[in-house]
């Protein structure tokens, strides 16, 4: 029976709700509500990558609870990610105060992360597909492989769809203007941990909204060249979201673009063989010779 299966995952987003204190201030409470938090992800995580017919039910109940998460700065952002990278672009940039001092940047939403994960709970092993063609004398050629990532792919381009459907309603239908805050914190939450290895979903999640996005922009564009048409031309405000959410996207690859070509990674020079003492105590107090190639 499903009902049990559904009813559990239901009780377990609701606990994705409480609003704990701000990450700022560290006791009892804030620690509490963060391992009720993993703890949810991580059920809610089981089942999605075990009940396939079950996706489709999970991601719509998401929408209903991202308007009832916590909406105040102090309170939106408080799951901790490792800062590592943003630290990394703040010592190259030598900026007066590191990157990961802002709260932005060091937390990001409990509901962007319970997003990723799912989305990265969908892969699994590339398989081989049946090639009917192939006999005896192709044998000994590889085999071919399907990717193991369209299902993560078919999740992204489901939760888009279904994101962008609700901030592109008009105006009488009502609910447009309650996700349109919630599409621009998750790209922001997005923007923060792409670049982590953690969370390898954040940039097929970016380019799958950055397609629809960018399909709508022309699409309204085209209708207003061609004034003859008879489509139906979507909400200014709903436009102008979708415009600022493209030029924030955009304005972050450019900068890491920038930063990366004023600070090539630059790989030590070879160490030559007759310098290298191979009696030598490691134990010792000696300098180091060995170069770290992320310095």
């Amino acid at each position: 029976d499903d009902q049990p299966i559904l009813t559990i995952c239901a009780s377990v987003l609701s606990t994705l709700s409480l609003e704990p204190v701000a990450p700022t201030q560290c006791n009892e409470a804030t620690a509490l509500a963060h391992l009720i938090h993993e703890a949810s992800i991580g059920v809610i995580s089981a089942v999605f990558r075990r009940y396939e017919r079950h996706r489709t039910i999970i991601l719509e109940d998401l929408f209903a609870l991202m308007l009832k998460l916590p909406t105040s700065r102090r309170t939106m952002r408080t799951y901790p990610i490792r800062a590592s990278v943003m630290e990394y672009e703040a010592r190259r940039q030598s900026s007066p105060k590191p990157a990961s001092t802002h709260q932005g940047q060091n937390h990001i939403q409990v509901i962007t992360t319970l997003i990723l994960s799912l989305i990265q709970g969908s892969v699994v092993m590339p398989y081989e597909s049946p090639d009917p063609t192939a006999n005896c004398e192709n044998s000994s050629l590889l085999p071919r492989l399907n990717s193991g990532l369209k299902g993560c792919q078919s999740v992204c381009d489901f939760f888009t769809s279904q994101m962008i459907q609700r901030c592109s309603r008009k105006g009488e239908e009502g609910g447009a203007s309650e996700f349109r805050p919630v599409l621009s914190n998750l790209v922001d939450d997005l923007l923060a941990v792409q670049l982590l290895p953690e969370y390898p979903a954040a940039e097929m999640l970016l380019l799958s909204l950055c397609r629809r996005l960018s399909h709508d922009l022309l699409r309204s564009s085209s209708a207003s060249v061609n004034k003859n048409t008879t489509s139906t031309s979507a909400e200014t405000t709903y436009l102008s979201t979708a415009m600022d959410t493209m030029g924030k996207i955009c304005s972050s690859i450019v900068g890491h673009l920038v930063m990366c070509r004023e600070n090539p990674l630059r790989l030590p020079s070879a160490t030559d063989p007759t310098d290298i003492n191979t009696d030598a105590d490691p134990s010792n107090d000696r300098k180091e010779v060995n170069g770290c190639l992320c310095e």
